[in-house]
């Protein structure tokens, strides 16, 4: 008699092996592209703020919107992160907004809070001051403040 195919050992074995490298193989896969969706969105964080301080230099004013700008987040970023602009002069104010403040230097900062998708829960919101350098926002309120930490 001639033996043939796989014993349900063998089979149990197979479908056993699979199972534990999946265990560890998908959530490192989910973790590598969760962080490359963050480092797009640093990448995009970066590109405004370069186009702020072109906006700044052609008109003495930031600009409060992504489309003053002529720039819409990438595919990946757009729909993951939500943008928030902040254009302010003197110190850092409470809350985000446009054109806050009549006295001091002209500032501004650009947010990126993760939007409501599963997929970036855990992640902080990320931030670009032009005073105080790129952040994730801990606090989340769009702004820099004292538990903000620079990007890893």
């Amino acid at each position: 008699m001639i033996k043939q195919g796989f014993s349900l050992i063998e089979l149990l074995v197979a479908v056993a092996i699979i199972g534990i490298i999946s265990i560890f193989a998908i959530p490192a896969y989910q973790n590598h592209i969760n962080d490359q969706i963050e480092q797009q969105a640093q990448q995009a964080l970066l590109d405004i703020a370069g186009r702020q301080e072109q906006f700044y230099a052609d008109s003495r004013a930031y600009a409060c919107t992504l489309a003053a700008l002529n720039y819409s987040l990438p595919g990946d970023v757009s729909t993951h992160y939500a943008p928030t602009l902040s254009t302010y002069r003197g110190p850092i104010p409470a809350s985000a907004g446009c054109n806050q403040g009549t006295a001091g230097v002209p500032s501004f900062t650009i947010a990126l809070n993760p939007a409501s998708s599963a997929r970036l829960v855990g992640y902080p919101a990320i931030l670009v001051d032009a005073r105080r350098g790129s952040l994730d926002d801990n606090d989340a309120n769009a702004l820099p403040g004292a538990g903000d930490t620079p990007w890893d």
